[in-house]
Parts: structure tokens; C-alpha cells; sequence
């Protein structure tokens, strides 16, 4: 949506004898998000007492991104050249539910095809890399260093992604603040609503 002015690609700070944008420079800050995003996710899965639903949660509010995040993104109802994010979080789900489940490895082998067929055809936001990147926070939650190792030719964003493993390794494992119901679901409204709210700013302000 930023990224359509062209206003925003005008050089605006220099670092050595590179040019910076506002849009660079508002990406790089944005790129932490989406690994804490997967990390998130794979929490919520492994504390959550309904995993059926858990993942129920996770297509249904996809569901309700999609409109929104065409509109911003092709500017119109319909737009397949790209999925919203929740898409790839779902995937994610699905990769930590077979990797979870108790089956014979041919089996879990071909489940693993059929998710990554599925986000290669549907275009989900940052690939299989990303629903991979959820699996790999939950496979390796006891194998710390080991997962940030692993985690980092996986992310978009090199460096500046990285850097969500800061709040990530402060973790204390606990419960945040959120217990109410309403509050959890205010958080993943969040992102269809603020993505809405910004494309009617763009046509209508």
C-alpha cells in the first residue's frame, strides 16, 4: 500500500554509500513481525487445550483477511497473485499437527507434500519458508540456539528480521496478559481491520 507512492522511494537518509527510502526504512523496521508472528503461533499451539479449534481459529480469520487484503493489495475483491498472512499461519498449523501426529513417516511425508503443493499453488505470503518457519519454532522450542541457527537462512529480511529473536529469547514461557476472550479475539481482528482501515485512508483520503 506504502510502496504505491512514489514519494516514499525517494532517497531519504544515507548510510556510507548507501541511499535509504522511507519505504526501506519502514520495511526493515516491519521485517521482526512476521518470525514473531510464527513464534506466537507455535506457542499458542503447544499450550492450547483444543488444537482442532486452535487451527479452526487460524482459517476462519484468513478467511475474513482475504477481502481486505486483496483490496490492498490488487485493489480489488478478487486477487490471486498473492495470500494474506494467516494463510501461511495456517499452514504452519498444519505442518506442526502432522509433524505431532502419530503415523507412519510415509505417511507424514506425503501430508508434508500435499501442505507445501498447497502454498506453492495458492502463492501464501512468504512461501513454504514461512509455514516451515512455524513448524521449525515448535519442533525446536527445547533446542534454543539450535533454532535460531536454523531459523536464519529461512527468514525474509536477513539481519533486520533476525532481530525478532531479541524479544523471542526473553521469553519467560508464562502466560501474557491476555486472558479474556474478547481480548484474544481483538488481537487477530487486528489484522484484517487495521489492513482495511488503511486502504480506505488510500481511496477515500
Amino acid at each position: 500500500l506504502l510502496g504505491d507512492d512514489p514519494s516514499v522511494h525517494e532517497p531519504l537518509l544515507l548510510l556510507g554509500s548507501k541511499t535509504l527510502s522511507a519505504y526501506e526504512i519502514l520495511r526493515q523496521i516491519g521485517r521482526p513481525a512476521f518470525p514473531i508472528f510464527c513464534f506466537l503461533v507455535a506457542e499458542g499451539y503447544a499450550h492450547t487445550g483444543n488444537r482442532l479449534k486452535y487451527g479452526r481459529n487460524l482459517l476462519i480469520f484468513a478467511a475474513l483477511s482475504e477481502i481486505p487484503f486483496n483490496l490492498m493489495r490488487g485493489g480489488t475483491v478478487l486477487y490471486s497473485a498473492s495470500q494474506n498472512v494467516f494463510i501461511t499461519l495456517f499452514l504452519g498449523f498444519l505442518l506442526m499437527e502432522i509433524w505431532s501426529r502419530d503415523w507412519q513417516e510415509l505417511w507424514k511425508i506425503l501430508a508434508f507434500l500435499v501442505v507445501i503443493a498447497v502454498a506453492l499453488v495458492a502463492k501464501a505470503d512468504y512461501g513454504i519458508r514461512g509455514a516451515a518457519l512455524v513448524l521449525l519454532m515448535y519442533a525446536l522450542r527445547e533446542h534454543k540456539p539450535l533454532r535460531m541457527i536454523l531459523a536464519y537462512p529461512m527468514l525474509s529480511g536477513g539481519l533486520a528480521a533476525f532481530t525478532a529473536f531479541v524479544p523471542i529469547s526473553l521469553y519467560n514461557g508464562k502466560r501474557g496478559f491476555i486472558h479474556a476472550k474478547w481480548q484474544k479475539y481483538a488481537f487477530y481482528l487486528f489484522y484484517p481491520v487495521h489492513i482495511l482501515l488503511l486502504w480506505i485512508v488510500k481511496k477515500y483520503l
